[in-house]
């Protein structure tokens, strides 16, 4: 992102940010998700 930004690139910035919120929903939101989901299927298995 910061390379984009020194060489005036706004649409590669915008790129990044985009990628960075990805990553981050991945793992705040369904990483966590996927393995709760699977804890929930073992005990229902059980």
């Amino acid at each position: 992102m910061e390379a984009a930004q020194s060489e005036g690139r706004t649409e590669y910035v915008h790129l990044a940010e985009r990628l960075i919120l990805h990553a981050q929903t991945e793992e705040e939101v369904l990483y966590p998700t996927a393995i709760l989901i699977g804890e929930y299927l073992k005990q229902q298995a059980k």
